[in-house]
């Protein structure tokens, strides 16, 4: 809606501004009609309607401002599309990077860990285990598994487990998929296109006033009429322009020409104050609703959830446990002994995040917790160190297995390899023989084991997550 519109709107609008527009408008005839001196009333009072509608527009247009600002900080990722072109009479598939407003159905493109699905896709190819997280479309914050097998015919399309829509973002796995709606025509554009179509319901501040102005302007059109009439049969002889101006006063004085000020000087304070709380208001009339919310109601976890974990404690056994701290004030540089160097490194190698173009980790929230809190505890060599140990196959993480499995190979022993497994506790035991104590490795014992599990009972009892981490060595293998 074009600024200067709004503005007229917010000036000339509104029963109460119209109800004192004609008060101006009758103060002004009384002055040019029958010549009286009082042009300073209707004045003063033009001035206080435009500035009380000029506070009300600039507040509101702030509240856009910023609301466009936050929309354009959340940059677009370019995406990978493959394109057939032709060159020399001959038709190859190209790979190029796309802006995902330039994308138009029937395109493939190929999307990972961390990407924003660009458009509604229908997935032609993925891996096993992959996820995506529909908190955006849904509001569910538990991930959603996603395959290339076609649903039935009584699937609606937002239900497909084969689609991939416009504002969500992949998790876990790769994917590859056809484009078949952009822009307004995929799911999310037509529920925002409905919400857009639907009349803006009116705040209980905008009831009440408008319910007070009908009782004010009763009330004044009545005493302006019986004073108009009690003036015409009064024994005293008046002339019309006496009578007239006796009759617009009594009109005049029922109306409370300070209201619109007041309330709009009190909404603006009130938006500030909410502002400092991190609350953005676009419309400074649903203040006062808002205000009278004490308690606040979901019925979904990933409603009011920020989608972001933390990973708190790193705990390795050395005849005993030991526990570092990786969040908070109590975070400091832990005693960094062999089994605590060898576990961050297995959670910076195993493990599917990726920086974004900004530099920040992007992926699953587990992902991204456990890669924070490992480069935490390796330092800022961790690049350099997945560059040294590149990754040469993958078993994604799925809800049957509940495990992942890495294999990276050796930069500086050609042959060697290292694998490394992480998934849920009561998995991974089961496939260890033995545990790295300190600097070298002991047997795990029935012993050893029930220790662990005990641990790893306190841990969860504590309302924790927990995610065990196993490797083994590889050597005399081929490169290939």
């Amino acid at each position: 809606e074009d600024i200067f519109l709004m503005l007229l709107k917010q000036v000339f609008g509104g029963l109460f501004n119209i109800m004192l527009w004609i008060c101006v408008a009758c103060e002004l005839t009384l002055a040019v009609i029958f010549e009286k001196d009082d042009t300073v009333t209707p004045l003063i009072l033009s001035m206080v309607i435009v500035a009380s509608g000029t506070l009300q527009w600039w507040t509101e247009l702030q509240a856009e401002s910023m609301m466009e600002s936050l929309q354009s900080m959340q940059r677009t990722e370019l995406v990978c599309v493959h394109r057939t072109t032709s060159r020399g009479g001959q038709r190859e598939v190209r790979e190029q990077w796309l802006e995902p407003s330039d994308l138009v159905p029937g395109e493939l493109v190929e999307l990972e860990a961390g990407d924003k699905i660009p458009a509604d896709v229908r997935i032609v190819y993925c891996t096993k285990g992959t996820e995506v997280d529909n908190a955006a479309l849904t509001g569910e914050s538990l991930p959603e598994a996603r395959t290339v097998e076609v649903e039935g015919d009584g699937v609606a399309v937002h239900e497909a487990h084969n689609v991939c829509f416009f504002g969500t973002t992949v998790l876990k796995g790769k994917m590859k998929g056809i484009v078949f709606a952009t822009g307004d025509d995929t799911f999310l554009g037509q529920i925002n296109e409905t919400m857009t179509q639907c009349a803006r319901t009116r705040s209980t501040l905008e009831m009440q006033i408008e319910h007070f102005v009908h009782v004010i302007a009763y009330v004044a059109m009545a005493v302006g009429l019986l004073s108009l009439v009690a003036n015409l049969m009064s024994p005293v002889k008046r002339p019309i322009d006496l009578i007239l101006e006796n009759a617009a006063t009594a009109f005049f004085a029922q109306v409370p020409e300070g209201l619109l000020p007041t309330v709009t000087i009190s909404l603006m304070i009130a938006s500030t104050r909410m502002v400092r709380r991190k609350v953005l208001v676009r419309k400074i009339d649903a203040i006062e609703t808002l205000g009278c919310v004490s308690v606040l109601c979901s019925d979904k976890t990933g409603t009011l959830t920020s989608g972001c974990m933390t990973a708190t404690d790193i705990v390795t056994y050395a005849d005993g446990f030991t526990s570092c701290r990786c969040t908070g004030a109590e975070w400091a540089a832990p005693v960094l002994n062999a089994s605590v160097l060898s576990l961050a490194q297995c959670g910076i190698l195993n493990n599917s995040s990726k920086p974004n173009r900004e530099g920040v980790m992007a992926g699953s929230p587990t992902e991204v917790a456990i890669m924070e809190a490992c480069t935490r505890v390796f330092g800022d060599d961790r690049m350099q160190y997945q560059e040294q140990n590149p990754q040469v196959f993958e078993i994604p993480f799925n809800s049957e297995t509940k495990w992942m499995l890495t294999i990276h190979a050796d930069g500086l022993r050609p042959g060697a390899f290292r694998m490394v497994l992480k998934g849920a506790p009561e998995r991974v035991l089961a496939m260890c023989t033995r545990v790295l104590n300190e600097s070298s490795t002991v047997e795990l014992s029935d012993q050893r084991r029930g220790e662990i599990n005990t641990h790893l009972h306190k841990l969860m009892s504590g309302g924790r997550r927990v995610l065990c981490f196993a490797e083994m060595r590889l050597d005399g293998y081929a490169d290939d």
